[in-house]
């Protein structure tokens, strides 16, 4: 008895067999997440928390900088925003032991249920917090710190790495004598504290080997208003390095960058720097501390431990912050110095985009203007031209513009097809879209079963494609399913044939007045042509390339068939090749299904199997073709036949 014959029982079985099918699934996930799952090392912790340290008070040009590359730098490194806390200690401005002890008890309170797996300090007074009044804070977490420069640096027994900055001084210097060879006199602008008077002495001695000229003068001793009236009266031959001003002689306090400015704009001299973000405010360069590249240290340093790729339990380590030549590219205009005159390895900052790409939509909008105009003009004097011979040429004058009306209306249909066209077009591949792919099917079905001829299908899935797009990512999966559409536009080239994007990473072909072993032929080359094309997939649980699965189905009539059915039937063909272990394809001619055992070695096709595919085919009878129904009855047909394909449980809830 047919099957379609008895939904009562076929209600049942399937839900029987779908029952069985969810067990299956369940126990395959289940086998997949065993076998893929990665336990936890002994004594690694699977948590990855970092507690980030910052100083200063947040929206300093500095604070944002460091924040900023190493926020960026976790980011990328699969650190979790969740897991990242970020305090700002504002030390600079609220520096009391008032202060201090109520900002070590508020950590307490806030990390007493939570414990950070790596602590980071991105500047010297972070650090030193947690070595004074932070020392009982979590002991045994390891520490990336950034402490910067200078003198009497707090110790601590907690484990970790230490970044300091070591200002290069003497290249900087090599850099002014090679740009300004004249100069006679450089004028290194600091302020007043501990640091900076151990920075002093350092740059002293690292330039106490140079030759007797230039003459080196400081303003550590200066305050800020006698500064800038010294570097805006210095004389010719004389060249301002800007170190760091956080205090003045009278003991004010101020912020590096903002001096930084102020002295660019006060000095009649070049005004090097020693530190980036100076730079890209102004300055016109150096060999300088680079912030960015600095905190990505940090971050690396950090991730690195977190990964087991560095143990910060070990002795501790001290590592020299990034530095790099660094100029300004405006600055460089302004003093006439040229990009070839500076070291080779030298970052270039603000360099303006070219003209075309600042205003390229300004630039193309003046374009299309002109050329509009011109247009118009042009326009205008032909017209102008014309009305002079209207008298004498009236006849040919109206044949003329007859003769346009007709040319525009004919670009007008060209438009109005080349639109209607694109709506059966699939936007990626350029191939037909599953809307095209339908109706062509219906009408080569109603042909198939007026003349009797062969008609074939083959549906092709792309094998783990989904995996493909994690791993390589969506654009080079589009590029992928581009690459596959034109391959198959390639192999079935007949006029009569057409092939289309399904849906996803499906594709169908539908191959008119072609016979089961021309179809299987089509399939063979699809599978040769692919693996010539050696599109790497590694993750792919087939081959080390990307590969399909195919199904391939052929009809001719009679019995007659409609689109629904053969989708179904060629999709089952489909499911088959994917349960057989992909790769590969299976065929049925269900004109002569005998026939199927001598062209793919394996089960007879069972049309009962094909409710497991994605296109299963209809409970009901088979329905007429929409040319076969009156026009009033035209629309029951339609919503019949859009649910036949569904199980009855399925149906009644669509219709519901």
């Amino acid at each position: 008895m047919n099957r379609w014959q008895t939904p009562y029982g076929n209600a049942t079985a399937g839900r029987r067999t779908r029952v069985v099918r969810l067990l299956i699934f369940l126990f395959s996930l289940l086998i997949v997440g065993l076998a893929t799952a990665n336990p936890v090392e002994p004594g690694k912790a699977p948590s990855r928390r970092i507690l980030v340290l910052q100083s200063t008070q947040p929206g300093l040009p500095v604070t944002d900088a460091e924040q900023g590359a190493l926020l960026k730098w976790l980011e990328e490194h699969g650190i979790r925003d969740d897991d990242i806390y970020l305090e700002h200690l504002d030390l600079n401005r609220f520096n009391s032991q008032e202060h201090r002890n109520n900002l070590l008890a508020l950590l307490r309170h806030k990390f007493s249920n939570i414990a950070p797996d790596l602590i980071v300090t991105l500047s010297r007074g972070a650090y030193e917090f947690l070595s004074h009044e932070g020392r009982d804070f979590f002991p045994q977490v390891p520490v990336v710190a950034n402490v910067g420069g200078g003198p009497n640096l707090a110790t601590t027994d907690r484990p970790g790495v230490l970044i300091q900055e070591k200002l290069k001084v003497q290249k900087t210097i090599d850099t002014v004598m090679r740009l300004f060879p004249n100069t006679t006199r450089i004028v290194f602008v600091v302020g007043t504290n501990d640091n900076v008077s151990h920075t002093v002495q350092e740059m002293k001695s690292e330039l106490g080997s140079m030759p007797p000229s230039p003459i080196l003068e400081f303003t550590n001793d200066l305050s800020y208003e006698d500064m800038l009236a010294r570097v805006a009266t210095l004389p010719a031959n004389t060249v301002v390095v800007y170190v760091v001003f956080w205090r003045d002689g009278t003991g004010r306090t101020f912020t590096p960058i903002e001096v930084a400015n102020r002295v660019r704009k006060a000095a009649n001299v070049p005004v090097f720097g020693l530190w980036d973000l100076h730079i890209k405010s102004g300055l016109l360069g150096g060999h300088a501390i680079d912030t960015a590249g600095t905190s990505r240290l940090v971050g690396k340093l950090a991730t690195d431990h977190l990964e087991g790729r560095l143990d910060l339990f070990a002795d501790k380590q001290i590592v020299t912050a990034v530095t790099g030549d660094i100029f300004n590219w405006e600055q460089m205009q302004s003093w006439g110095i040229k990009e070839k005159d500076l070291p080779s390895s030298a970052t270039i900052l603000n360099r303006p985009s070219a003209v075309w790409e600042k205003h390229q939509k300004e630039t193309t909008a003046w374009a299309l203007l002109v050329l509009f105009l011109t247009v118009a003009l042009t326009s205008l004097l032909l017209e102008r031209r014309g009305h002079r011979q209207t008298t004498r040429k009236l006849v040919q004058t109206t044949e003329a513009l007859e003769r346009e009306i007709r040319e525009r209306n004919e670009k007008l249909q060209d438009v109005n097809r080349l639109l209607a066209d694109q709506s059966f077009i699939d936007g990626l591949t350029t191939l037909a879209n599953q809307r095209r792919l339908e109706e062509t099917l219906t009408r080569e079905c109603q042909r198939a079963n007026r003349s009797g001829h062969a008609l074939s299908l083959i549906m092709i899935d792309i094998d783990h494609f989904k995996s493909f797009n994690g791993t390589y990512g969506h654009v080079v999966g589009d590029q992928c399913l581009q690459s596959i559409g034109h391959l198959l536009a390639d192999i079935a080239h007949r006029p009569a044939d057409l092939v289309g994007r399904f849906g996803g990473d499906k594709f169908l072909l539908i191959l008119p007045e072609t016979s089961h072993r021309g179809a299987i032929a089509i399939a063979e080359a699809i599978h040769a042509a692919l693996t010539n094309r050696g599109i790497a997939h590694r993750v792919s649980r087939t081959a080390s390339h990307v590969t399909c699965s195919c199904g391939v189905l052929t009809t001719s009539a009679p019995p007659s068939r409609n689109r629904q059915e053969l989708l179904a039937l060629v999709d089952g063909q489909l499911c088959r090749a994917k349960k057989e272990g992909r790769n590969r394809f299976h065929a049925s001619d269900l004109t002569n299904p005998a026939a199927d055992d001598a062209t793919d070695e394996r089960m007879p096709v069972d049309e009962r199997d094909f409710e497991e595919c994605s296109l299963s085919t209809s409970d009901e009878p088979e329905t007429a073709a929409p040319s076969e129904i009156p026009p009033a009855e035209e629309k029951k047909w339609r919503r019949q036949n859009s649910l036949a394909w569904l199980t009855p449980r399925r149906r009644n809830q669509r219709i519901a």
